[in-house]
């Protein structure tokens, strides 16, 4: 079974690069990324649109890649629970 899933993932930039890249890991594999163009204390929102199988949970990360001197910060991990059916009432 295949869904689609979107995650809309806010970055915020205090110092560094003007452009950051910014990826999407699921289960240990990158599945979308992108840039962002960001000015100092600037805020700006990136849509992953992907495909997920199967049921369960699944790991993901989203990461900026060579953002800034502190890595710490660049890393948001999260966890999504996929069912194998949705009940509806119509």
């Amino acid at each position: 079974m295949k869904s689609a899933r979107e995650l809309l993932h806010t970055v915020v930039k205090h110092a560094g690069a003007k452009k950051v890249e910014i990826r999407l890991d699921v289960d240990g594999k990158t599945t979308g990324g992108g840039l962002v163009e960001l000015e100092p204390e600037q805020t700006a929102k990136h849509t992953f649109r992907y495909r997920l199988e199967g049921t369960g949970l699944k790991e993901g990360l989203v990461h900026l890649i060579d953002a800034d001197t502190l890595q710490t910060d660049d890393r948001r991990y999260f966890v999504i629970s996929l069912r194998e059916s949705i009940r509806t009432l119509l």
